[in-house]
């Protein structure tokens, strides 16, 4: 994408091909132990198509798309399940690429007031903590503005999931 804007929840550019509008949209979906994100676009000049899907960085524009789409959950654990846990938490944030500091907020955070991302990282942060043996794990559509969170959550542990780049371009699990 050269220069897409965001309108709603649909991505605005210029085709490359002809020059025309485009608009696409943006999704995820939980592909094993990965997220793989989507972007599909469609000329309203020569109907050409373009449709990508990958995993790995996602772009702040793009998120912000995906987030207008799908919206975003705050993944919760209650202090007791997680008990005696806390170490094989902080090992699976640190393999994630967190800091010893990033990993205790992490913890931190999914034991207080939860952790927030689009619904695939969440899926997939539950599904790693199930692995652990954390159970009782809850989602709750998050009361978060999309404006701040299109650049990557705030809440460590960086929206929970990954794509190993810098945490502004989304999750760090993945």
């Amino acid at each position: 994408m050269s220069e897409a804007i965001l309108v709603g929840d649909e991505l605005i550019d210029h085709c490359a091909r002809c020059g025309a509008r485009t608009v696409g949209l943006v999704d995820e979906a939980l592909v094993g132990d990965r997220i793989v994100w989507s972007v599909s676009l469609r000329c309203d000049g020569c109907d050409n198509v373009i449709e990508a899907d990958y995993s790995g960085r996602i772009y702040p524009i793009e998120r912000a798309a995906l987030i207008a789409r799908a919206g975003l959950v705050r993944l919760c654990v209650a202090p007791e399940a997680a008990q005696g846990l806390r170490l094989p938490l902080l090992t699976l944030f640190r393999r994630q690429g967190m800091t010893y500091a990033e990993a205790a907020a992490a913890h931190a955070a999914l034991i207080g007031e939860g952790v927030v991302g689009t619904p695939a990282e969440m899926q997939l942060l539950a599904n790693r903590l199930a692995v652990l043996g954390v159970a009782g794990t809850r989602t709750v559509r998050a009361a978060v503005n999309p404006n701040t969170a299109a650049a990557g959550p705030r809440t460590a542990p960086r929206s929970c999931l990954d794509h190993g780049c810098h945490p502004n371009h989304g999750p760090r699990f993945g």
